[in-house]
Protein backbone atom coordinates (compact mmCIF):
# COMPACT_ATOMS: atom_id res chain seq x y z
CA UNK A 1 0.00 0.00 0.00
CA UNK A 2 1.43 3.33 -0.61
CA UNK A 3 1.54 5.88 1.65
CA UNK A 4 -1.46 8.17 2.07
CA UNK A 5 -1.33 11.79 3.69
CA UNK A 6 -4.01 13.22 6.00
CA UNK A 7 -4.29 16.85 6.22
CA UNK A 8 -5.31 17.72 10.13
CA UNK A 9 -6.10 21.17 11.20
CA UNK A 10 -8.28 23.77 13.72
CA UNK A 11 -9.60 26.64 14.36
CA UNK A 12 -8.25 28.56 11.23
CA UNK A 13 -10.78 31.41 12.06
CA UNK A 14 -11.06 32.40 8.83
CA UNK A 15 -7.35 32.49 7.86
CA UNK A 16 -5.75 30.30 5.28
CA UNK A 17 -2.22 30.34 5.31
CA UNK A 18 -0.29 29.65 1.94
CA UNK A 19 1.97 27.59 4.27
CA UNK A 20 -0.96 25.63 5.06
CA UNK A 21 -2.37 24.82 1.62
CA UNK A 22 1.21 24.39 0.67
CA UNK A 23 1.61 21.92 3.42
CA UNK A 24 -2.03 19.89 2.25
CA UNK A 25 -0.51 19.61 -1.39
CA UNK A 26 -0.46 15.93 -2.11
CA UNK A 27 -3.42 14.63 0.81
CA UNK A 28 -6.13 12.30 0.18
CA UNK A 29 -8.55 14.07 2.56
CA UNK A 30 -8.56 16.86 4.68
CA UNK A 31 -10.46 17.21 8.56
CA UNK A 32 -10.48 20.55 10.77
CA UNK A 33 -11.55 20.24 14.20
CA UNK A 34 -13.96 23.78 14.58
CA UNK A 35 -13.40 27.46 13.94
CA UNK A 36 -13.77 27.47 10.38
CA UNK A 37 -14.40 30.85 10.16
CA UNK A 38 -16.77 30.85 7.19
CA UNK A 39 -17.95 28.26 4.64
CA UNK A 40 -15.08 30.11 1.99
CA UNK A 41 -12.56 28.08 4.10
CA UNK A 42 -14.05 25.15 3.10
CA UNK A 43 -14.55 25.51 -0.41
CA UNK A 44 -11.15 26.58 -0.90
CA UNK A 45 -10.07 23.30 1.12
CA UNK A 46 -11.81 21.29 -0.66
CA UNK A 47 -10.28 22.18 -3.77
CA UNK A 48 -7.47 20.49 -2.44
CA UNK A 49 -9.57 17.15 -1.00
CA UNK A 50 -11.89 16.03 0.07
CA UNK A 51 -12.75 18.03 3.56
CA UNK A 52 -14.50 16.65 6.86
CA UNK A 53 -15.09 19.13 9.13
CA UNK A 54 -16.76 19.91 12.59
CA UNK A 55 -18.87 22.85 14.12
CA UNK A 56 -16.36 25.30 16.41
CA UNK A 57 -17.93 27.64 19.38
CA UNK A 58 -17.00 30.59 16.58
CA UNK A 59 -18.79 28.99 13.83
CA UNK A 60 -22.23 30.46 14.14
CA UNK A 61 -24.96 31.64 11.90
CA UNK A 62 -24.12 29.32 9.32
CA UNK A 63 -26.46 28.76 6.42
CA UNK A 64 -25.77 24.85 7.10
CA UNK A 65 -24.54 24.60 9.86
CA UNK A 66 -21.53 22.01 10.33
CA UNK A 67 -22.30 18.87 12.87
CA UNK A 68 -20.82 18.92 16.67
CA UNK A 69 -19.06 15.69 16.07
CA UNK A 70 -18.29 13.70 13.06
CA UNK A 71 -16.72 9.82 12.75
CA UNK A 72 -15.46 8.95 9.38
CA UNK A 73 -12.79 6.14 8.48
CA UNK A 74 -10.40 7.05 5.87
CA UNK A 75 -7.34 4.47 5.11
CA UNK A 76 -8.20 2.15 7.65
CA UNK A 77 -8.25 5.17 10.50
CA UNK A 78 -11.04 5.57 12.42
CA UNK A 79 -11.29 9.12 13.42
CA UNK A 80 -13.60 10.68 16.08
CA UNK A 81 -13.99 14.59 15.37
CA UNK A 82 -15.38 17.44 17.96
CA UNK A 83 -14.20 20.88 19.24
CA UNK A 84 -13.94 20.75 22.28
CA UNK A 85 -12.27 17.46 23.41
CA UNK A 86 -13.89 17.71 27.13
CA UNK A 87 -17.53 17.91 25.68
CA UNK A 88 -16.75 15.23 24.29
CA UNK A 89 -18.73 12.49 26.50
CA UNK A 90 -18.59 8.87 25.86
CA UNK A 91 -16.31 7.94 23.04
CA UNK A 92 -17.17 5.87 20.42
CA UNK A 93 -14.47 3.44 18.74
CA UNK A 94 -12.00 4.90 17.19
CA UNK A 95 -8.05 5.06 16.70
CA UNK A 96 -7.63 8.64 17.01
CA UNK A 97 -9.61 11.55 18.64
CA UNK A 98 -9.05 14.85 17.22
CA UNK A 99 -9.90 17.90 18.68
CA UNK A 100 -9.01 21.13 18.33
CA UNK A 101 -10.50 24.80 20.62
CA UNK A 102 -7.12 25.04 23.17
CA UNK A 103 -5.08 26.62 20.39
CA UNK A 104 -2.07 24.27 21.50
CA UNK A 105 -0.77 21.05 19.74
CA UNK A 106 -0.87 17.82 21.47
CA UNK A 107 -0.64 14.23 21.31
CA UNK A 108 -1.70 12.04 24.00
CA UNK A 109 -2.07 7.92 23.65
CA UNK A 110 -4.20 6.14 25.89
CA UNK A 111 -3.99 2.51 24.98
CA UNK A 112 -3.92 1.99 21.09
CA UNK A 113 -6.23 5.29 20.64
CA UNK A 114 -4.61 8.60 20.16
CA UNK A 115 -5.88 12.13 20.95
CA UNK A 116 -4.84 14.68 18.72
CA UNK A 117 -5.12 18.44 18.66
CA UNK A 118 -3.70 19.87 15.85
CA UNK A 119 -3.41 23.56 17.29
CA UNK A 120 -4.18 26.58 15.63
CA UNK A 121 -2.38 27.83 12.04
CA UNK A 122 -5.14 30.54 11.69
CA UNK A 123 -4.01 34.17 13.28
CA UNK A 124 -1.64 34.01 15.43
CA UNK A 125 -2.41 33.49 19.36
CA UNK A 126 0.26 35.53 21.21
CA UNK A 127 2.80 32.85 22.67
CA UNK A 128 0.90 30.00 21.12
CA UNK A 129 2.92 28.72 18.13
CA UNK A 130 1.43 28.26 14.77
CA UNK A 131 1.05 24.21 14.08
CA UNK A 132 -1.21 21.70 12.42
CA UNK A 133 -0.37 17.79 11.63
CA UNK A 134 -0.14 15.67 8.85
CA UNK A 135 -0.91 11.69 9.67
CA UNK A 136 1.20 9.73 7.50
CA UNK A 137 -0.65 6.44 6.75
CA UNK A 138 1.06 3.14 4.87
CA UNK A 139 0.89 -0.68 5.46
CA UNK A 140 3.08 -0.12 8.15
CA UNK A 141 0.66 1.84 10.13
CA UNK A 142 0.16 5.20 10.50
CA UNK A 143 1.72 8.17 12.31
CA UNK A 144 1.27 11.81 13.02
CA UNK A 145 3.55 14.79 12.12
CA UNK A 146 3.50 17.95 13.75
CA UNK A 147 4.17 21.13 11.61
CA UNK A 148 5.17 24.35 12.71
CA UNK A 149 4.36 27.10 10.25
CA UNK A 150 5.74 30.41 10.53
CA UNK A 151 4.28 33.08 12.91
CA UNK A 152 5.26 36.10 11.27
CA UNK A 153 3.77 36.14 8.16
CA UNK A 154 -0.14 35.77 7.32
CA UNK A 155 0.77 34.80 3.65
CA UNK A 156 -2.39 34.11 3.15
CA UNK A 157 -6.96 34.89 2.51
CA UNK A 158 -8.30 35.80 5.48
CA UNK A 159 -12.20 34.88 5.05
CA UNK A 160 -14.29 37.14 7.68
CA UNK A 161 -17.91 36.44 8.29
CA UNK A 162 -20.48 35.96 10.74
CA UNK A 163 -19.00 35.54 14.20
CA UNK A 164 -15.27 35.32 13.16
CA UNK A 165 -15.88 39.42 12.60
CA UNK A 166 -15.28 39.17 16.06
CA UNK A 167 -12.55 36.54 15.97
CA UNK A 168 -10.23 37.13 13.04
CA UNK A 169 -6.76 38.35 15.13
CA UNK A 170 -4.11 40.78 14.54
CA UNK A 171 -0.85 39.18 12.66
CA UNK A 172 1.31 40.82 10.55
CA UNK A 173 -0.98 43.28 8.17
CA UNK A 174 -4.37 41.92 9.10
CA UNK A 175 -6.43 44.67 11.08
CA UNK A 176 -7.90 45.02 14.18
CA UNK A 177 -11.30 43.50 15.37
CA UNK A 178 -13.41 46.75 14.57
CA UNK A 179 -16.19 47.44 16.53
CA UNK A 180 -16.90 44.32 19.16
CA UNK A 181 -19.44 44.21 21.75
CA UNK A 182 -21.38 42.32 24.61
CA UNK A 183 -24.66 43.24 25.72
CA UNK A 184 -23.29 46.01 27.85
CA UNK A 185 -20.88 47.89 25.48
CA UNK A 186 -18.97 47.78 22.68
CA UNK A 187 -14.71 47.83 22.11
CA UNK A 188 -12.49 48.32 18.66
CA UNK A 189 -11.51 50.87 16.42
CA UNK A 190 -14.87 52.17 15.80
CA UNK A 191 -16.31 52.30 19.67
CA UNK A 192 -16.14 55.80 21.45
CA UNK A 193 -13.40 57.44 23.25
CA UNK A 194 -14.13 57.28 26.86
CA UNK A 195 -12.97 58.96 29.92
CA UNK A 196 -11.35 56.39 32.69
CA UNK A 197 -12.88 56.08 35.70
CA UNK A 198 -11.28 57.98 38.18
CA UNK A 199 -12.16 55.50 41.09
CA UNK A 200 -10.46 52.70 39.66
CA UNK A 201 -6.49 52.79 40.11
CA UNK A 202 -4.11 52.27 37.28
CA UNK A 203 -1.74 49.45 36.53
CA UNK A 204 1.47 50.54 37.41
CA UNK A 205 3.00 48.52 34.88
CA UNK A 206 6.62 46.94 34.48
CA UNK A 207 9.32 48.45 31.88
CA UNK A 208 9.59 45.79 29.51
CA UNK A 209 10.35 46.40 25.53
CA UNK A 210 7.51 43.98 24.47
CA UNK A 211 3.74 42.65 25.71
CA UNK A 212 5.52 39.36 25.75
CA UNK A 213 8.07 40.85 28.24
CA UNK A 214 5.44 42.38 30.11
CA UNK A 215 3.28 39.66 31.07
CA UNK A 216 6.35 37.38 31.53
CA UNK A 217 7.53 39.48 34.55
CA UNK A 218 3.97 39.72 36.37
CA UNK A 219 3.39 36.74 39.39
CA UNK A 220 0.53 34.67 38.20
CA UNK A 221 -2.12 36.82 41.27
CA UNK A 222 -0.99 40.04 39.41
CA UNK A 223 -1.61 38.97 36.20
CA UNK A 224 -5.18 37.18 37.15
CA UNK A 225 -6.02 40.71 38.63
CA UNK A 226 -4.80 42.34 35.10
CA UNK A 227 -6.56 40.56 32.96
CA UNK A 228 -10.12 40.46 35.24
CA UNK A 229 -9.72 43.93 35.49
CA UNK A 230 -9.59 44.21 31.51
CA UNK A 231 -12.63 42.01 31.41
CA UNK A 232 -14.78 44.01 33.80
CA UNK A 233 -13.77 47.12 31.71
CA UNK A 234 -14.95 45.54 28.65
CA UNK A 235 -18.38 45.14 30.30
CA UNK A 236 -18.51 48.65 30.86
CA UNK A 237 -18.17 49.33 27.35
CA UNK A 238 -14.23 50.35 27.18
CA UNK A 239 -12.42 50.94 23.94
CA UNK A 240 -9.23 49.26 23.54
CA UNK A 241 -7.14 52.19 23.32
CA UNK A 242 -8.40 53.42 26.33
CA UNK A 243 -8.09 49.94 28.18
CA UNK A 244 -4.23 49.98 26.64
CA UNK A 245 -3.71 53.50 28.21
CA UNK A 246 -4.96 52.47 31.39
CA UNK A 247 -3.37 48.76 32.34
CA UNK A 248 -0.19 50.00 30.37
CA UNK A 249 0.02 47.21 28.33
CA UNK A 250 0.12 47.92 24.74
CA UNK A 251 -2.97 47.68 22.15
CA UNK A 252 -2.37 44.71 20.73
CA UNK A 253 -2.32 42.82 24.03
CA UNK A 254 -5.68 44.78 25.22
CA UNK A 255 -7.51 43.73 21.82
CA UNK A 256 -6.15 40.05 22.20
CA UNK A 257 -7.63 39.63 25.24
CA UNK A 258 -10.63 41.38 24.75
CA UNK A 259 -11.26 39.28 21.63
CA UNK A 260 -10.84 36.51 23.87
CA UNK A 261 -13.33 37.34 26.40
CA UNK A 262 -15.67 38.77 23.79
CA UNK A 263 -15.44 35.18 21.25
CA UNK A 264 -15.42 32.78 24.34
CA UNK A 265 -18.93 33.07 26.51
CA UNK A 266 -18.04 31.98 29.74
CA UNK A 267 -14.30 32.22 30.05
CA UNK A 268 -12.67 33.52 32.70
CA UNK A 269 -9.24 35.16 33.81
CA UNK A 270 -7.37 31.97 34.03
CA UNK A 271 -8.97 30.60 30.76
CA UNK A 272 -8.14 33.47 28.73
CA UNK A 273 -4.58 33.18 30.30
CA UNK A 274 -4.25 29.26 29.15
CA UNK A 275 -5.56 30.44 25.73
CA UNK A 276 -2.89 32.90 25.43
CA UNK A 277 0.05 30.46 26.67
CA UNK A 278 1.36 32.41 29.23
CA UNK A 279 1.84 29.51 31.42
CA UNK A 280 3.82 28.08 28.94
CA UNK A 281 6.67 29.94 29.52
Amino acid sequence: MAENRIGILSDTHGLLREEVLEALKGCGAILHAGDVGGPEILERLSAIAPVYAVRGNTDRDWEKPLPETQSVTLFGVRFFLIHNRKKAGELPECDIVLSGHTHKYEERREGSRLFLNPGSCGPKRFLLPVTMAVLKVSENGWQAERLDLPAGTQGGTLYVSGAEKADSGTDAGVSGVGALGRETGAFGANAPEMKADPGEKAAKGLKADSPEAYMAQLPEKDLKKLVSDIMRSVDRGRPVKELAGKYRIGEELAELICRLYVTHPGIDAEGIINKMGIYNR
